[in-house]
């Protein structure tokens, strides 16, 4: 099975709501306050690794057969 780019896109979409909920119920349960910044942290964090994804050659992509 082939993954395309939009299925990919929205597993990370899906992925990235799951986490956000996650992260603000346990800031909730919790009482500790820290969901913002959480979100920032790993909104920072994405930001990298799509960056660094991003300058890699076009050679490297999924669906590639050489």
């Amino acid at each position: 099975m082939r993954i395309t780019k939009t299925s990919l896109a929205i597993d990370i979409a899906i992925l990235l709501i799951i986490l956000v909920l996650v992260e603000w119920l346990s800031t909730t349960l919790t009482h500790t306050g820290n969901f913002w910044p959480l979100v920032i942290t790993w909104a920072i964090y994405l930001a990298a690794r799509v960056a660094i994804a991003a300058r890699r050659p076009r050679s490297n992509q999924l669906g590639n057969s050489n």
